[in-house]
C-alpha cells in the first residue's frame, strides 16, 4: 500500500483543502451547459453531415450526387442542408446482424419451417 508523506501539514488540513478541491471542481461542472444546437433534429450543412456521419466533405458530396444520403437542397438554392435525425436513422439502415443473430434466426425459421420437418422425416424413413 502506498504511503502519503505529509510534511508540515496536518491530516484534517489536507483533508479539508482536497475536500474544496473536489467541490470546486463540482460546482464548475454544474454550471457547464451543452450548445443549444444539439437537439437531434437540427439542421445543418455539410459540416454537421461529417460531424454525424464521420465521412469526408467529398464522400458525402459523391454520397448525394448519388442519392444515397438523405439531404435537402431548397428550390433556387445551391446549398445542402441535412437534418441530423435523418443522417442518424440513415446509419441505424446500414446495420449488419451479428452471427449470434444470424444463427438464432436460422433457429427459429428451421423451428417453424413445415418443409424442413417433412424432408427430415423423410431422410431418417
Amino acid at each position: 500500500m502506498s504511503q502519503i508523506i505529509l510534511s508540515g501539514m496536518e491530516l484534517k488540513e489536507f483533508l479539508s483543502s482536497i475536500r474544496e478541491i473536489f467541490q470546486e471542481e463540482i460546482s464548475n461542472c454544474k454550471t457547464v451547459s451543452l450548445p443549444k444546437n444539439t437537439s437531434i433534429n437540427s439542421i445543418g450543412g455539410i459540416e454537421l453531415a461529417q460531424r454525424i456521419t464521420g465521412l469526408a466533405r467529398s464522400t458525402i458530396y459523391n454520397l448525394v450526387s448519388q442519392h444515397k444520403i438523405p439531404f435537402c437542397k431548397p428550390k433556387n438554392s445551391g446549398k445542402l442542408y441535412f437534418v441530423e435525425s435523418d443522417l442518424r436513422a440513415w446509419i441505424q439502415e446500414g446495420r449488419r446482424q451479428t452471427t449470434d443473430e444470424v444463427a438464432q434466426e436460422v433457429q427459429t425459421f428451421l423451428a417453424n419451417s413445415t418443409k424442413f420437418d417433412i424432408r427430415r422425416n423423410k431422410s431418417q424413413g
